[in-house]
């Protein structure tokens, strides 16, 4: 029964980045053992752009426009916490919100990345 390796994005820019003989060695090794050494669509598109200094990471949405609040007390079981536990509510919006906000500047960092040197580097 032969095994099938899928290599990621991050595996694959350190192999062809730093040619390391051992992992060379092993997955020469594998393919001789008739297991199968594959990459995802995904990845494929992403040493693609990677290869053209782009980054694979696109932001194609526009930051919330809302606050937090205004959206979940729209659905029920929100707006049912609020109703029944008020303080708890509260602490676990704000929460919320701050996650929002944290993960949206963390999406914009992603997204300014660019690949120096016509994507020799991950």
């Amino acid at each position: 029964m032969s095994t099938i390796y899928m290599l990621d994005t991050n595996i694959c820019s350190f192999i062809m980045r730093e040619r390391p003989p051992a992992v060379l060695d092993r997955l020469q090794a594998a393919v001789e053992q008739q297991n199968s050494i594959v990459i995802s669509v995904i990845t494929y598109y992403e040493m693609l752009l990677g290869a053209a200094g782009k980054n694979a990471f696109q932001l194609d949405s526009r930051p919330p426009s809302i606050p937090l609040e205004k959206y979940v007390y729209n659905e029920g079981r929100y707006a049912m916490l609020a109703r029944s536990s008020t303080e708890a509510a509260a602490i676990l919006l704000e929460e919320a919100q701050r996650d929002v906000n944290l993960r949206w500047k963390l999406y914009e960092h992603w997204a300014s990345f660019s690949c120096p040197n016509g994507g020799s580097e991950a």
